[in-house]
């Protein structure tokens, strides 16, 4: 077998391992949850939403598309957050929609990694809501 091939196997199973449950809910889009408690959103085999603790990780996973934002949005939202981007440059927005002036929030540059606190509730449960 060529060694390509078998990294790639090697690295799918890999991205598989401590998953408790699966849920697909979108298109190349998954709600995983870890045996450690983590609640995932995974696009494409990067985990663009992780959920632990009252915290959000976010990550493009270098992937800065359209599509990818969107995902991240349909998720964030609950939280009264979004990604947007402006002149090629992702920010995080916080609180309201730029440029409601009736609004108050706060926006920050997006960086792979990045955390944020946020209220602490389930993923799977806002995803059987979703589905209503």
């Amino acid at each position: 077998m060529n060694k390509t091939i078998r990294k790639n196997i090697s690295m799918t199973a890999d991205a598989w391992k401590g998953v408790y449950s699966s849920a697909r809910v979108n298109r190349n889009t998954f709600l995983l949850t870890y045996e450690d408690g983590r609640e995932v959103i995974r696009f494409h085999g990067t985990n663009i939403i992780t959920f632990k603790d009252s915290e959000i990780t976010l990550d493009s996973g270098g992937f800065k598309t359209l599509t990818a934002k969107n995902r991240m949005n349909d998720w964030l939202k609950i939280f009264r957050i979004s990604v947007v981007q402006s002149k090629g440059k992702w920010y995080v927005v916080r609180g309201g929609k730029p440029m409601d002036e009736t609004q108050s929030y706060n926006i920050f540059p997006f960086e792979d990694g990045m955390t944020l606190p946020v209220p602490n509730v389930s993923l799977i449960s806002i995803h059987k809501e979703m589905e209503e």
